[in-house]
């Protein structure tokens, strides 16, 4: 799946890849084109090394949610 700003400044891919017969892998990758010049850079900078928390967080609600028994 894949979700981009129409503006082709960030996209953020998920793709599940079979590992064997009974688990998938769950990849995300986020792209970001940064305008140097901004003067949101400093910001946009920030936000790209906090992401990795919430990416986590994220990733592993979803890994608690898909391996529920009920």
């Amino acid at each position: 799946m894949l979700w981009w700003d129409g503006k082709g400044r960030s996209s953020w891919a998920w793709g599940l890849y079979p590992v064997d017969q009974a688990r998938t892998r769950l990849i995300t990758r986020v792209r970001t084109r940064y305008k140097w010049l901004s003067p949101w850079i400093l910001f946009d900078m920030l936000v790209e090394f906090t992401d990795i928390i919430m990416m986590r967080k994220m990733l592993l609600g979803t890994k608690e949610r898909a391996e529920r028994t009920q």
